[in-house]
């Protein structure tokens, strides 16, 4: 009994070191803890009238720590630095979560998206500021979340695709673009950053005039860029919201709109096909636009209202050749004869049909006249389903022994992978009339 007990007891203190811990992955020896210890500073903007007065806020920040389901995981104390600078320091946390940092000040609200793949080593500096803030309502945008909606319950499976997004590089083209706008691209950031700073200089919450999610909203004066024909000006605007580029796709493919935009801008849409299939339909609100796009790009000009685009991707593929194998065939045994079937996906048919015989389907590498190793007893087309009868006096051996070619119609969403990896055998006799077992018919595709 002692013995017993004794196992019982090493294999829960196993079991309590491999549980837990959040993302459950291997101790690393450099951080057993798996804990980062965060520090930096928290920067809110500052007006010129505010640095000549030096005005020190009345009301202290408050910093608060959510992970992506919602949950509060730390309320960390700011201290005043300088200014409109204040700091923090020794913030405890996994580094295998991703956070959401937001601070508010009145209805000032910064807010800052710290993801596992930065939270390396032991410790990390992140500072929070009106950068921080503009990247992460963009990426709201990009996810379709609603405003404010990143550290909380509505964000909480979106981790993989903010992976993706990769946060830290938007972060540096808004930085970039901040130094010098010589583009749309970068227009389009500064105009959401400018439109940031001024709304919170003016205590208000910037995603409201980033989403215009408010019905009535008090302007606020913002430099906007605009680019005409290469050329870059500015002029300061009263601005009460910025407008949104939704954008989907139907198909295998990508597309990125530039988001959010200024009254009376532009953007552009990166449309990205993925290997084997074309953009075969773009929509606008509804409005068929697939003739207005340019390569790989569709653009949106004098901008006033919010935008839905829609791309819908096709397969670019015509034809399909099917290579079927005998293999797990005995040493010494010839196949003579054979009746296998398979289905065909939607959108795929033998290349000839003729009522419900694809003989014409059938081809071989060494032979067009008999089409196999051997001669087609029937070769049936029927409901997706080929059914094939094969003969050979002589036998054949392992190895690919048939090709079958087949036609994709225009607009078919197929890959590869639509095809069955194998033929069902419904009988296999040697060249004895003897049944053999164990065969496999593995089918290679290669579309065209």
């Amino acid at each position: 009994m002692k013995i017993k007990m004794m196992i019982s007891a090493v294999l829960l203190l196993i079991a309590a070191g491999c549980g837990g811990g959040g993302g459950g992955g291997a101790v690393n020896p450099a951080n057993p803890s798996g804990k980062v210890s965060l520090s930096g500073e928290v920067t809110f903007p500052t007006s010129s009238a505010k640095r000549t007065l030096a005005v020190v806020p009345a009301v202290t920040p408050h910093m608060e720590v959510f992970d992506l389901s919602g949950k509060s995981v730390a309320t960390p104390s700011l201290t005043l630095t300088a200014g409109e600078t204040y700091s923090y320091s020794g913030l405890q946390l996994d580094g295998d979560v991703d956070y959401v940092i937001i601070i508010t000040r009145d209805a000032h609200k910064l807010r800052k998206l710290v993801t596992k793949d930065k939270m390396v080593g032991t410790a990390a500096v992140v500072n929070i500021n009106s950068i921080t803030t503009s990247a992460v309502i963009i990426l709201e945008q990009k996810l379709n979340l609603a405003s404010n909606a990143l550290g909380t319950p509505a964000s909480s499976n979106s981790s993989a695709s903010i992976q993706d997004m990769l946060p830290a590089n938007l972060e540096a083209e808004i930085s970039s673009a901040v130094t010098a706008v010589d583009n749309l691209a970068k227009a389009n950031l500064v105009n959401c950053y400018n439109v940031v700073v001024a709304a919170i200089l003016a205590n208000f919450d910037p995603a409201n005039y980033i989403n215009g999610t408010l019905a009535t909203a008090t302007p606020v004066n913002a430099i906007i860029y605009t680019v005409t024909n290469g050329a870059v000006s500015s002029s300061n605007v009263a601005v009460t919201k910025m407008f949104k580029i939704n954008s989907s796709v139907l198909g295998n493919g990508t597309i990125s709109c530039q988001s959010p935009i200024a009254n009376g801008g532009s953007s552009v849409c990166t449309i990205t096909p993925a290997p084997g299939y074309n953009l075969s339909n773009l929509t606008d609100d509804g409005i068929n636009v697939t003739s207005s796009v340019s390569g790989t790009s569709y653009t949106i000009s004098g901008i006033n209202k919010d935008h839905t685009i829609i791309a819908t991707f096709t397969t670019a593929y015509t034809s399909a050749t099917l290579k079927i194998d005998v293999q797990n065939l005995m040493p010494g045994v010839s196949v003579g004869g054979l009746k296998f079937s398979f289905a065909l996906p939607t959108g795929v048919s033998p290349a000839v049909l003729s009522a419900d015989v694809i003989t014409g389907a059938v081809t071989n590498a060494t032979s067009s006249v008999t089409g196999v190793n051997g001669s087609l007893s029937y070769a049936e087309y029927a409901n997706s389903l080929v059914s094939i009868g094969i003969v050979s006096v002589t036998g054949f051996g392992a190895g690919e022994f048939m090709t079958f070619n087949c036609l994709i119609a225009p607009g078919s969403p197929i890959t590869p992978a639509s095809f069955p990896t194998h033929a069902d055998i419904l009988s296999a006799i040697n060249t004895g009339s003897i049944q053999i077992t164990g065969l496999t018919l593995p089918i290679t595709v290669t579309l065209q």
